[in-house]
Formats: structure tokens, C-alpha cells, sequence
């Protein structure tokens, strides 16, 4: 095992080269590019020593715990850890770097995230959502994890290059670009960083023995959507996180201070997916994700 570090202005990326280079599998994972996502950096920190006691014999594995350095500095001093700063850039919207102003933090951070990732097979970037449950974004289900079947699929209606998955699917077809978010309904205790680590571990095993996808596709899956508010205020939910709903069954009623009350009712049926933080709606942002079942 190998730590290495890239400087990034005033700040360094330290990551994890683990096995042989000229290994037949390679998988490239990083964490808390969201910098307010730190279970994805807890995960991935327990990940690697798991593997210094349980290395693998034929994949070649980089691991970036936390691949935004700046953000979580920014996070520490008081910023929401979302996006950047000055330019309030979403974080993972930042990656599409023909449009990004070559003198910026943001592209400094998208081109060595995107070096650091070539030429890999298999690329996990772990996120967590605002308040939600565990899923993965895929571009297809023939690009999926072998062992995370269990979890919600979202596939991607749209393929751009402006988030770290898109971007490597976008620009290496034959590679296989995920995005796992782990669930943040939780504090971050020992035994979920741990289940969490060893599903990651055992999926790095399966890779390592080459085990195919399962067939036939038994995956709940389908695309997301985003339901928005139209006024600020409070909002009270009618369903646990993952709970499900019938068309025109109210999701969740926001009120803000001058006495007015927006209900937020399903589209079509649907599962939930995650809630905007803090039970506060924002006008003209998300405020619940629903995934069309």
C-alpha cells in the first residue's frame, strides 16, 4: 500500500494506492466531494484498513477518502460543504471542464479527480443524500455492482459530462462509473461505518474473482424526480423516508410565516428517496426526490 498525495493550490489530496498497477481489475473509489457528506469519508477510511489485513490478488485498487480538501476545510469554518466558494459551483456539477474557467479551484479539483481516475474499470464516487435512504446512480443496469442488487437503481435519463460519474461515462464507454449514496437518516456510529465498509470490501472481492452479474435483473429501479417548492417555510412529511405513494396522495405540507400551506402530492405512484435536510423548503428548490415506480 502506497499514500500518495496531489497538491491542489494550498491544499493536498491524499489518496491510497493499494495492489499491483498491472493488475487485471482496477477500481478507483473516492469520498466527500460533497464535503458535508463525511460518511462516505468514514467508509472508505475503514475500507482501507480492511484491506491492509485482506488484500486482493488481481485488482489494483485507489481509494481517495476525502478528494475534496478545500471543501471540507470550508465545511470546518462554517460553509454548507455543497459547493464552492467563491463561485457556489455545485461540487459534482464541475466536472464538465471545457466550461470551467481554467484558472479556478473547480477545475483544478475536476482535472486532477479526472486524471486520478483514468484508465480505470470500475470508478465508485460515495455521496449520501440530504435525509434519505441508501441507492445508486448507474447509467445502465448492465453498467450496475455485482453485489449491490438489494439497493434502489436510478438510471440516468440524461448522460452529460458535469458530474464525476456522468463525465466518466460520458468520455470512457467501456469503463463502469457509479455513484453509491449511503443512507444519512443515522448518526455516523461504529457498526454502520462498518456494514457499510464490508459491503464495499465484498464487492471489491467479487470484482477480484471476476463473478458475473446476476441474471436475471431482479433490481427496484427507475428514474428520479424532483418535486419543488413554491413558497419558504417548514414542512411536516406524511411517510417515512422510502415510503410510498399513490397519485395525488400528499407527500408532505409546507407552511411558512405568513399563514400559507403547500401540499406537495405525488405525481404518479412513487417511492421517496430522500428529503431536502433540516425539514426546511426552499422556493424554487427540491424538497422531496421520488423515484416513479
Amino acid at each position: 500500500m502506497k499514500e500518495k498525495f496531489i497538491e491542489i493550490f494550498n491544499e493536498s489530496i491524499r489518496y491510497f494506492d493499494i495492489g499491483n498497477e498491472d493488475a487485471e481489475n482496477k477500481v478507483y473509489l473516492q469520498g466527500n466531494l460533497h464535503s458535508n457528506e463525511v460518511t462516505a469519508f468514514l467508509v472508505l477510511l475503514k475500507l482501507i484498513k480492511i484491506l491492509e489485513k485482506h488484500p486482493l490478488e488481481s485488482t489494483f485498487i485507489r481509494i481517495v477518502p476525502c478528494c475534496n480538501p478545500t471543501g471540507f476545510k470550508g465545511l470546518i469554518y462554517g460553509d454548507s460543504g455543497r459547493t464552492s466558494f467563491p463561485n457556489r459551483l455545485d461540487w459534482n456539477r464541475i466536472f464538465n471542464i471545457k466550461k470551467i474557467n481554467t484558472k479556478t479551484l473547480e477545475f483544478k479539483l475536476a482535472d486532477s479527480l479526472l486524471k486520478l481516475s483514468q484508465d480505470f474499470q470500475t470508478l465508485v464516487d460515495v455521496h449520501t443524500p440530504e435525509y434519505g435512504i441508501e441507492h445508486i446512480y448507474v447509467e445502465s443496469l448492465d453498467k450496475r455492482l455485482i453485489t449491490f442488487d438489494d439497493l434502489i437503481h436510478i438510471i440516468s435519463d440524461l448522460i452529460t459530462e458535469d458530474s464525476f460519474e456522468d463525465s466518466n461515462n460520458f468520455n470512457n464507454p467501456k469503463c463502469k462509473a457509479v455513484t453509491l449514496e449511503l443512507p444519512s437518516l443515522e448518526i455516523n456510529t461504529n457498526s454502520k461505518i462498518d456494514y457499510w465498509s464490508k459491503r464495499v470490501f465484498n464487492e471489491l472481492v467479487a470484482i477480484d474473482k471476476n463473478t458475473p452479474l446476476s441474471t436475471p435483473i431482479n433490481v427496484n429501479h427507475g428514474s428520479i424526480v424532483n418535486l419543488y417548492s413554491s413558497i419558504d417555510g417548514a414542512y411536516k412529511v406524511f411517510s417515512e423516508v422510502s415510503g410510498e405513494f399513490k397519485k395525488n396522495d400528499v407527500i408532505l405540507s409546507i407552511y411558512d410565516i405568513e399563514g400559507n400551506i403547500e401540499l406537495i402530492k405525488a405525481p404518479f405512484n412513487c417511492r421517496c428517496i430522500c428529503f431536502r435536510k433540516n425539514l426546511i423548503a426552499i422556493k424554487g428548490s427540491w424538497v422531496v426526490r421520488i423515484l416513479k415506480v
